[in-house]
């Protein structure tokens, strides 16, 4: 009781006392916070730090993406020019023969062109002789079989050339259904012995991921790509 009324005395005598103690209690409140608001601060920086990190590392992945991308579509134009070439090579240099009956008509086959089994495409190749090009003025006379074969040294050399670290295959043969490699490693070319004729082309290309989806096919962490196109009549 006494201790009460001193209290209550010591405010009425010393009111400014009372302010003092208030204003320093503020003081030290507002220190800390202040040293608070610091602290959350911090933490706002790593935070945009951490965000700014996952965006270039965002930015990196689709940029590697799309240059992926561009090569894969680089490379499947490159084999359908190469496969075009051969074809129309292919058009003008028939095997031809006399239908039966006497009709006047032929019957065109590309029969010298159809080699037996995949051939196997690794690096560069050579090309052919290129009739025509540095000996345009006295071009060298070739037989039929001899430009079957220049013309598929010219394939295979802008394959090869096109696609120096990929393993490239390629058939041509009848059926319609493509080229397709299997768990060991094994290229079936789904040739048949009747249908159209067609060219077939199988290539491998190193994967820049280390997991492939799987609706993509693959074999030994490569990407394989193919191609075919049906020579006309």
């Amino acid at each position: 009781m006494k201790k009460q009324c001193g209290e209550n005395m010591h405010r009425i005598l010393y009111p400014n006392h009372l302010k003092t103690d208030v204003a320093a209690s503020a003081q030290q409140e507002s220190g800390r916070l202040k040293q608070r608001q610091g602290g959350m601060t911090l933490v706002e920086v790593l935070v945009a730090m951490f965000v700014l990190a996952v965006g270039v590392l965002a930015l990196l992945a689709t940029q590697l993406r799309t240059v992926s991308g561009v090569r894969e579509a680089e490379s499947q134009t490159i084999v359908a020019q190469a496969v075009q070439n051969l074809m129309e090579g292919m058009q003008i240099n028939p095997t031809l023969s006399a239908a039966s009956g006497d009709t006047g008509w032929v019957n065109k086959s590309y029969d010298a062109y159809m080699k037996n089994g995949i051939q196997t495409i690794k690096g560069n190749v050579a090309g052919g002789n290129n009739p025509g090009g540095a000996n345009a003025g006295n071009p060298p006379q070739l037989t039929k079989s001899e430009l079957v074969d220049e013309q598929i040294r010219s394939f295979e050399s802008a394959l090869g050339s096109a696609l120096p670290n990929a393993e490239v295959r390629y058939a041509i043969c009848r059926g319609v259904d493509e080229m397709e490699i299997d768990s060991n490693g094994n290229v079936d070319a789904n040739c048949k012995n009747s249908g159209p004729l067609m060219v077939k082309v199988l290539w491998q290309i190193d994967s820049e991921q280390a997991d492939v989806a799987p609706a993509v096919k693959s074999y030994n962490s490569n990407i394989v790509y193919t191609y075919q196109a049906r020579v006309p009549d």
